[in-house]
């Protein structure tokens, strides 16, 4: 027993100076061992060790249970709590083979790359080069930092760069969002996440931003994406470039800008657009232009120079869609122009501000301020406040005439149907045999209130709620200054086309007030 003893002393002291030789004269050591015997593998001899095995070349030292030694091939396979050591990084794993020569070791099952300061990199199948600094995985990984987690089925980390890059469902979560693409690549130093392909951004009120390329700042909280469309509760926002600020809640799209309200078919398009979260407002430049899907397949177009969309999840009336300045808005059978509008979505209501002029089935409304209210997609009523003014041309190119302090227009198939006058109440229209196309005369009514109902568009019955004072005017009494009230003016060489509302031509031009001549009254008698 004592003579077994000595001789496994002597051994141990002699694997004290077992070395593996390789090329360059660097050498793998076999610092210790507790038992080592030759065998033989695939007709090959190699030595076995076990026990608290320890092996080194230059500055890295690697530890396992036991071990193969391959003396030719300058490489081991190692077996049980095996952990690869430098100065910067620790790698743990169940089993793998370590190459003296190519410095290349290939790991497997539970291996943990660990950076001293750094990223840790969880994976069961790992190479990792020593020269070249890079550590690569396929059959699905996973890396972690103080901020990040970052999964893929492939993926490789360089110590140099600290640049990981990962392939095939990645995945990437962060505290504020979560990452999904098919190719990204991470910046553990800067903090920064690469986009090389199609990747989807959710954070955590679920916000959504879906681009092909780009990056995001994980430190800043900053993105910069391209061919890209960013998601919220109530809209899609899209556009060649998006520039996101999680931080400050700011969220800007440029080139090709696409908005659309998921609820309320309202389709707003222009060249940037820049959405502040905490508000909820999104601001659309550039030629903007909106389009709402109405009634039987017909569109409301508006353009303006700003349109502005507010989100308002309160009692307050819901989303608002503001245009300014230089607003027109087409519809088949409504056009108008105004210096700036409030759409209210949800209640339909839009109101117009600063000389607004609404046309529709021959009859032009103007006053300081007007409020349209849509039913069902068609116009339901026009509240027009003060200095109301409805022109409408009949059959013999006369103009009926109706203004007064504040106007009510009741629509009926989108024709007017009745207006009601309070204050100021005056109007003007023309009667005629209709059947002969032949003027008949001329009635001037001046009433405070009053209420006119129409029919096909032409003044069928007047009904007066105060003390009225009128005039008839037969054919040859009626002159050009009897035949309008006081600030008439026919405008409608300014409604805007469908074109021009689409920006596919010029405005139409702004005519000259101008009065009828006699001569083309007398041409109808």
């Amino acid at each position: 027993m004592m003579k077994t003893s000595k001789i496994h002393k002597a051994l141990l002291i002699c694997l004290l100076f077992f070395t593996i030789p390789v090329i360059g004269q660097v050498k793998v050591k076999l610092e210790k061992a507790e038992s080592l015997r030759g065998t033989t593998i695939n007709g090959q001899m190699v030595n076995k060790v076990k026990g608290n095995v320890v092996f080194k070349q230059e500055n890295t030292v690697i530890y396992c249970d036991s071990a193969y030694i391959f003396k030719d091939q300058n490489t081991i396979e190692a077996f049980g709590h095996l952990k690869i050591e430098d100065d910067s990084t620790v790698i743990t794993s169940a089993q793998g083979v370590y190459n003296g020569n190519t410095r290349v070791a290939s790991l497997r099952n539970n291996v943990i790359f660990k950076q001293k300061k750094g990223v840790t990199l969880y994976t069961d199948n790992l190479d990792y080069d020593r020269i070249k600094r890079i550590a690569s995985y396929k059959g699905g990984g996973r890396l972690v930092d103080s901020t990040n987690v970052l999964t893929s089925q492939r993926g490789y980390f360089d110590e140099n760069s600290r640049m990981a890059s990962f392939a095939k469902n990645v995945k990437g979560k962060s505290p504020e969002m979560t990452m999904t693409s098919d190719t990204m690549q991470y910046n553990s130093y800067s903090k920064i996440v690469y986009f090389k392909s199609k990747t989807l951004l959710v954070d955590n009120e679920q916000n959504k931003a879906q681009y092909e390329t780009g990056y995001y700042n994980t430190i800043t909280k900053k993105s910069s994406l391209r061919s890209g469309q960013f998601e919220t509760t109530d809209y899609y926002l899209e556009g060649n470039d998006l520039e996101l600020d999680d931080f400050i809640g700011v969220y800007t799209a440029t080139g090709n800008v696409l908005m659309t309200a998921k609820e309320e078919d309202i389709i707003l398009t222009g060249n940037q657009a820049v959405f502040d979260k905490p508000s909820g407002k999104t601001k659309i430049f550039g030629q903007p232009i909106m389009k709402r899907i109405m009634a039987e397949g017909d569109t409301l177009f508006l353009r303006a120079d700003t349109l502005v969309s507010v989100e308002r999840h309160d009692t307050l009336g819901g989303n608002l869609l503001i245009a300014y300045p230089s607003v027109s808005i087409y519809k088949s059978d409504l056009q108008g122009k105004m210096d700036s509008l409030v759409y209210v979505v949800n209640d339909s209501v839009l109101n117009i501000f600063k000389d607004p002029i609404i046309w529709t089935q021959g009859s032009q409304m103007t006053a300081d301020t007007m409020s349209m209210v849509m039913r069902n997609g068609t116009i339901d009523k026009m509240i027009m406040t003060s200095d109301g003014f409805i022109i409408s041309q009949d059959t013999l190119k006369l103009f009926n005439q109706i203004k007064g302090r504040m106007m009510t227009t009741y629509f009926k198939n989108d024709i007017i149907d009745r207006v009601s006058v309070t204050g100021n109440g005056e109007s003007i229209y023309f009667v005629s045999k209709e059947e002969e196309r032949e003027l008949t005369g001329m009635n001037k009514v001046i009433c405070s209130s009053m209420l006119i109902r129409f029919k096909e568009n032409m003044v069928h019955k007047i009904t007066f709620y105060s003390k009225s004072d009128g005039d008839f005017y037969p054919p040859k009494k009626i002159t050009s200054e009897t035949m309008q009230l006081n600030g008439f003016k026919w405008r409608v060489n300014e409604k805007p086309t469908k074109q021009f509302v689409l920006r596919l031509e010029r405005a139409p031009a702004s005519v000259k007030e101008s009065k009828p001549k006699k001569e083309s009254l007398l041409k109808h008698n």
